[in-house]
């Protein structure tokens, strides 16, 4: 594992702490209660354009090789400010809120923000739990990290440039591990499917476990 990759925050996993000890009935169902009442808050106070973060950015290396992209310009060495714009991906069931954001002091750059919010990702209760169909929420941010670690080589070629694991606080008072990318425009899978005559719904389904 690369020496520079981040680990979550130790509140960010205090939710799930005592499972990771007791994963028994009674550890499931009390989890499940507790994520659907984290849930009801977070639906009454989501995520909306126009809130503000305060991140200290991990500024990544530009890639030397040959037709690959700048890394987005960031003009401060201090935590820079990102405001949410668009919702890419959002809802019940996801495994991340993915949200376009605009760094406030270099307001022509736009980030991608994935914000692991443990509430809004899959929770089953006991009567719905197996565990080969379920995956641990709190590791989907430093998992993932891991993983642009691992391919900092190809960040600004085949994957995007990756700007640290970070932790923020929701507008329901949820600490929730968050992942900064570059944003690189382009289409859906679905309509590149459906101009390519691929079967979009399928491909859609099969990774929708990264996002």
């Amino acid at each position: 594992m690369p020496t520079d990759t981040e680990t979550p925050p130790e509140d960010y996993v205090a939710l799930f702490s005592r499972l990771s000890k007791t994963w028994n009935d009674a550890a499931i169902t009390n989890n499940y209660k507790a994520m659907q009442k984290l849930r009801r808050e977070a639906r009454k106070e989501p995520l909306r354009a126009g809130l503000r973060f305060t991140l200290p950015l991990k500024i990544p290396a530009q890639n030397p090789n040959s037709g690959s992209r700048p890394v987005p310009f960031v003009s401060t060495t201090e935590p820079a400010t990102l405001e949410l714009v668009e919702a890419l991906q959002t809802g019940v069931d996801k495994t991340s809120q993915i949200w376009t954001a605009r760094v406030m002091e270099t307001p022509e750059t736009v980030l991608v923000m994935k914000i692991v919010q443990l509430s809004m990702c899959v929770n089953p209760d006991l009567d719905h739990f197996f565990w080969g169909d379920w995956e641990y929420p709190p590791d989907f941010a430093p998992r993932e990290a891991w993983v642009y670690a691992r391919l900092r080589v190809l960040q600004g070629l085949y994957v995007p440039y990756f700007f640290g694991i970070h932790k923020v606080s929701t507008p329901s008072k949820e600490t929730a591990g968050v992942l900064v990318l570059e944003y690189i425009p382009g289409q859906t899978i679905e309509s590149f499917c459906q101009a390519e005559a691929l079967d979009g719904v399928f491909i859609s389904v099969r990774l929708s476990c990264l996002s």
